[in-house]
């Protein structure tokens, strides 16, 4: 299962342009545009699953940006679920979403 977390864990960042996330910015979808001057931002998640799936309840993706500051993996038993599920929030929500890859990451990818 590592090999298959490192493989996913190499589509986040070590470090990414937070700029984007930090200004106000007018998005249009569907006839509306919308202002997100918001970012819900996260970290230290350590494939605890369910505890990451009750803190998106949170996140608003109408109106805020997301920010997963790494260490999405290791300790917990769902490391892979959680990757996984960033991942669809990546390609539904793009710039929108902005993920790093914390230590443990990289302590995966580089050990």
């Amino acid at each position: 299962m590592n090999s298959e977390i490192r493989r996913n864990v190499n589509f986040f960042n070590r470090e990414g342009d937070f700029q984007h996330l930090l200004t106000p910015r007018h998005i249009t979808s569907q006839q509306k545009e919308k202002v997100i001057n918001k970012t819900f931002v996260l970290s230290d998640i350590h494939g605890e699953y369910e505890k990451f799936e009750e803190l998106m309840k949170h996140w608003n993706s109408e109106t805020m940006n997301l920010a997963i500051l790494g260490d999405m993996i290791d300790r917990g038993e769902n490391s892979l679920k959680v990757v996984q599920k960033i991942m669809q929030f990546k390609k539904k929500y793009q710039d929108q979403v902005c993920v790093l890859k914390g230590n443990h990451e990289d302590m995966l990818l580089y050990s």
